[in-house]
């Protein structure tokens, strides 16, 4: 994950970062992860007719639910090694 690419300034590091800490991004990230084992329990399927229905559909949800949920932990590794040059 290249965190330059997705967060432009320091100060929205510092919040991605600590948003586990933060009342509504600690709730927004429980709620992901929720979601996110939700799709990892479903049957999976082909199915055409219905994408909410289709394998390929939630494998997607998950990697983007995954993708989120590391975001403030890569933010924060990415801080660390770059806090005196930032």
């Amino acid at each position: 994950m290249s965190i330059p690419q997705y967060i432009k300034t320091p100060s929205d590091l510092l919040n991605i970062q600590d948003a586990k800490n933060i009342g509504a991004s600690r709730a927004l990230l429980n709620a992901a992860e929720i979601k996110r084992e939700e799709l990892r329990k479903k049957k999976l399927m082909r199915c055409d007719e219905d994408l909410k229905k289709d394998f390929v559909f939630i494998l997607g949800g998950i990697d983007i639910l995954t993708w989120l949920l590391e975001l403030p932990i890569k933010a924060k590794e990415y801080y660390e090694s770059t806090k005196d040059d930032l």
